[in-house]
């Protein structure tokens, strides 16, 4: 089957006269050619607790077991949240304790980008439905988008009916995963993998 497209641009074959520019983008497709070519990064996001003297600790972050392509294209990072690699149950003795002082902060808002990709991770939404869900919030009122920073802000109204659903013990209502548990079993339905009943 012809679909008519060209191959991908690929190098083929050394480039040493090259300079400036030139040389940043020959490198650019030689390194994206190679990564291509390599095996996926392999790694694990992992929450780790560690007991110090009876207080506990808790880091969040990703354990990077193979670096595989991500070693050969650096202009694409994993996370920017890796930690070392540990095995369930392992103890170590920490180099440095140090202790800082600050508070605690919101965190960042959401751009409408990150909020797709936290549904889609979340399984809730599909393609077609995801754009719905994000107008729905915002025309009922439970948050706001800047159309400038595209970044949305959650109003007094939305955040009062998270902290409601907590106070009354039904803060699984306010939860991803009850949605995303919902559509599952849609889409179970729809399959015919389950019934209605």
């Amino acid at each position: 089957h012809n679909d008519n497209s060209h191959p991908p641009i690929h190098p083929t074959k050394k480039a040493p006269n090259l300079a400036g520019p030139q040389k940043d983008l020959y490198e650019l497709v030689a390194r994206h050619f190679l990564a291509c070519c390599s095996h996926d990064a392999k790694g694990h996001e992992t929450t780790v607790e560690i007991d110090i003297a009876g207080e506990t600790f808790n880091a969040n972050g990703l354990m990077v077991l193979e670096y595989n392509y991500l070693e050969i294209y650096k202009y694409e990072r994993w996370s920017d949240k890796n930690i070392p690699v540990f095995r369930e149950g392992e103890e170590f003795v920490p180099t440095t304790l140090r202790m800082h002082q600050g508070h605690t902060t919101p965190p960042n808002l959401l751009s409408e980008t990150e909020l797709i990709s936290i549904m889609d991770q979340k399984g809730i939404g599909t393609d077609a439905t995801i754009a719905q869900h994000i107008q729905t919030i915002t025309e009922r009122g439970y948050a706001t988008k800047d159309e400038r920073t595209h970044l949305f802000t959650p109003t007094t109204l939305g955040v009062s009916l998270l902290v409601a659903y907590d106070e009354i013990g039904l803060e699984v209502i306010s939860r991803p995963e009850l949605r995303a548990q919902m559509e599952g079993e849609m889409k179970k339905i729809c399959s015919g993998a389950k019934t209605k009943e």
